[in-house]
Parts: C-alpha cells; structure tokens; sequence
C-alpha cells in the first residue's frame, strides 16, 4: 500500500468515526424529546416553529428530529418505526457537511463527508463490524479514487486516475500486493498486466504500437518466455528460453501462409517450415551463424533437398526432375557438379562423373535393352576408355580410343561365347589386328589391312599344328605354311 493510499484510508477511516457521533452522539437527547412529545402531543401540527423540532409519525413515534449539537451545528436524524436511526445529515466538528445511512438495526453502513485535512469529499461503506471495506475519495492530484478493503482492512482492489490522466485498476491479494492491473498505455491503448505475489508481472495484454493486440507470458524473474501477437500476415507466437533468448516462433507470413522457425540458445535461426507463396511446402536447417545449410521443398510438383556450405553453395541435391526420375548430385565447395546419379528420362540409370571444369570424365548408364554401358572421358569430356554391349550383335566390348575418339583397342565376346581382340588404327578407328577364337576354340591373330581385308594370319591347324597364311590386297591366299594343310584350315 503506497503512502497516499495510507493516508486517504486513514482520513476515511477517521470520518467514519466522527459519523458514528453523528448518529450516536446526542441519541440521549433525542429521546428525550420523543418521549416528551408522546406525552403532550395527541395530534401532528401542521408547522412547528422552535429551537429543537420532531417529526412524528400517527402513531406518535417519533421518525424524525432536528437539534443542534454540541458545536452547534444543526443535526437532521431519520428513525425508522423501531426507533432505530437509520439516516443523519448534520456537519463535523470543522463545519463540513456530513451524512450517515445505517441500517434497521441503527448500524452505521455508509457515509459522505469531507477530509477534515484537504477538504475533499469522502465516501465510506462498513461492514457489520464498522471496519470500512469500500470508499470513494479524491487523491493528491484531484481526481476520483475508489477503493475496495478486506475485512481486515486491507486494499484488495482500486480503481482511480494514473499520472496521465487515464483510468487504472490494481487487484491486490490480502497481504496488500497488487497482482493485477488494468490501464491505459502512453500510446492510449488499454493494457492488463498480471503479476504473482511476489509483485514480478508474469504476464500482460494490450497493444502495440501498430495497434495489434499483443499478450506477454514470463518467468517469476520478469524474463519474457512467450508471447503472442498479430502482424501483418495473421497471428504468431513467439517462444524464448529463460535467458531471454527466441527460441521458437510460429505464425503466419506476410502472404497468409504458416510459419514454424527454432531458434537454437543464442536466439540465432536453427530449422524452420513453411508453406511456399506459390505451391508446397518448405523446412530448412541452419548453422550456429543462421545460415541455411539444408533445405527441403517442394518445386513444380516435386520434392527438392538442397545441402549448402558455409559458402552458400549447393554441394548435395537431391530432386525429381521435371517428366523423370530421381537425381542425386555432388558438387565440389565452388558449387560445381561432379557427381550426378539419375534416370534417363525417367527409365534407364545414369551416373556421371565430371572434372572441374565441367566435363563429363566417367559415365555409367543403362541403354533401352538393360544393357549396361560404362565410359571414362580425358578432360575435355571425349571418350578415352567404353564398355558396353552391342545392341545389335548382342556382344560385350571393351573399347579404348584415341584423342580423335576412334576406337584403337577393343576387347569382346561374341554371343557371350567366343572372345576376340582387335588393335586399330588410330586416325581411322579400322581394326589393323585382330585376336579371335572361332566356334572350335582354336585361337586366330590376323593382319588387316586399310581395306579391312585380312593379309596374314596366325593360327591352329586342326592337329594342334600352327598354320601362316599370308594373302594379297584383295584376300587372296598367296602363301601357306605348311602346305599340306587344306584352305579350310
């Protein structure tokens, strides 16, 4: 209870006590009188002109009278039919005008005086055992106070002017702690704080300064832990930890969509999701410093999951292109692709392998049969080295190239049985020598000329023995050795 409440408590209390004299201070005399007037009155005279009057009633009970007290002020006393005075109007010992309402029983209840002291007005209501527990009195300042009081005498509630002229309510509980208040702001917007009973607000609602209604949740140290808002897309509420810190909003963006964002201890931007303006959803994940280092979305109808690093380049994504399948893709720290897994237009797998400067180096894929195909590039992205299956002989190759991207070396099986080797040339790709086995296992090495015609041959006759057949331009056997041995062989 501050000092002024004290002392306007105090001057209403003292007031009271000068109304009981009001009421009960001269009852001796006034009864004197009705007895008087019961005994030598048989009828009520119209007018009664005299230095004491009564008022009686047909009965010859007397329910009113007016005398003078002992400072001389004149005193009007109303009776009720027991004999209980139940109204008195008269003045205090300084002069000022009082007036008291009792009940049937001539308990004082009420009373409207003026502070001996300031010379304001005063209004008091008792309870049974004539402690005051409400009173209406003027403050310092000159504006209207009303008061509320246990029946200990204690300030349990107020209702009065603030310093800036707005109205103001305080709740107290019974130890004389305010623990609720409602009032006006400086920006003239209402506000209610509610404060535990060590008198710390844990909690309060009112207005911004956009003029958005705000509410404030806090801890028993006064620190501010939650809080719920407006803004300009909707509401939102905002979580922070006991230090203070945010550590968790939810509410809606400036285009009307949702907004869910986790603040690590620091009060920094950890995670967060969100629906998109366009379509879909969106959660990311940050470092220590805010930055977004993972993010996953939805983009034109498909998902999307980004991880960056502190460069704020993408070095992992992992996606659904448009009109195909999966895609997973490394990039190195510049945010250059290397590494790249996905489907051919949706069907067939693809790996890819590229060098700093964007060149595919390696590729594995699959064709339309299911036939896989491997490739390693030079650094300009030409094929160097492919294996693969022909579509059309259905035979495994293995082939390595030149730096015109002919194939100078490959390596087969034919219908997965026989296998064969061929050395070309270089310029035109031609095979120049050839290894084979043919249906009877027996290995061959031939010599091909520009035409692609062999001109000698190494192989095994059909009794293990070698055979050396050397031909012309055209094919044409010009020498055998040995000579025994059939053509056919």
């Amino acid at each position: 209870m501050s000092e002024s409440s004290k002392k306007e408590i105090e001057a209403l209390r003292s007031q009271v006590q000068k109304m009981q004299r009001l009421l009960f201070g001269l009852f001796a005399c006034i009864l004197t009188m009705g007895v008087m007037g019961a005994k030598s009155l048989r009828t009520a005279p119209d007018l009664i002109q005299a230095a004491k009057f009564e008022l009686i009633n047909d009965e010859s009970q007397v329910i009113a009278t007016l005398c003078r007290d002992e400072f001389g002020h004149g005193i009007l006393r109303t009776f009720n039919t027991t004999g209980q005075i139940v109204l008195s109007i008269g003045a205090d010992e300084d002069g000022n005008g009082e007036l008291g309402v009792a009940n049937k029983s001539g308990q004082l209840v009420s009373g409207v005086g003026v502070d001996s002291t300031t010379g304001k007005g005063i209004l008091g209501v008792l309870n049974e055992a004539r402690e005051v527990v409400s009173g209406v009195v003027v403050d310092e300042a000159g504006d209207g106070l009303i008061y509320v009081l246990n029946k200990s005498g204690q300030i349990v509630s107020s209702m009065g002017v603030d310093e800036a002229g707005d109205g103001i309510v305080d709740v107290s509980n019974k130890s004389g702690q305010i623990v609720s208040s409602m009032g006006v702001n400086e920006s003239g917007d209402g506000f209610v704080g509610v404060s535990n009973k060590s008198g710390q607000i844990v909690s309060s609602m009112g207005v911004d300064k956009a003029g958005e209604g705000v509410f404030d949740v806090r801890n028993k140290e006064g620190v501010s832990l939650a809080g719920l808002h407006s803004d300009e897309g909707g509401g939102f509420v905002s979580l922070r930890n006991n230090s203070g810190e945010q550590t968790g909003t939810f509410g809606t963006s400036s285009e009307g969509n949702g907004v869910l964002v986790i603040h690590n201890k620091m009060g920094t931007v950890a995670a967060g999701l969100m629906a998109k303006e366009s379509d879909g959803g969106l959660s990311f994940v940050a470092d220590n410093a805010g930055q977004a280092v993972a993010v996953l979305e939805h983009n034109e109808g498909t998902g999307d999951l980004k991880i960056y690093n502190e460069s704020r380049n993408a070095v992992v994504d992992l996606s659904v292109a448009e009109g195909s399948g999966g895609s997973f893709v490394v990039s190195n720290k510049d945010g250059q692709e290397i590494f790249i897994v996905g489907t051919d237009s949706g069907k067939d797998p693809v790996l890819q392998v590229f060098n700093s400067k964007s060149r595919p180096i390696m590729a594995i894929e699959s064709d339309d049969k299911g036939n896989g195909a491997w490739a390693v590039n030079d650094k300009s992205g030409i094929p160097i080295i492919t294996a693969f299956v022909s579509g059309t002989e259905n035979v495994p190759l293995f082939r390595v190239y030149s730096s015109e991207a002919k194939p100078i070396f490959s390596v087969g099986v034919d219908n997965y049985k026989n296998s064969f080797a061929t050395l070309n040339d270089s310029s035109t790709g031609i095979p120049a020598v050839a290894l084979t086995v043919n249906s009877d296992g027996v290995g061959a090495t031939s010599i091909i000329n520009a035409a692609e015609v062999p001109v000698a041959t190494l192989t095994t006759s059909t009794d293990g023995s070698g055979l050396i057949g050397l031909s012309d331009e055209k094919g044409d056997l010009v020498f055998k050795q040995p000579e025994s041995q059939s053509d056919d062989d």
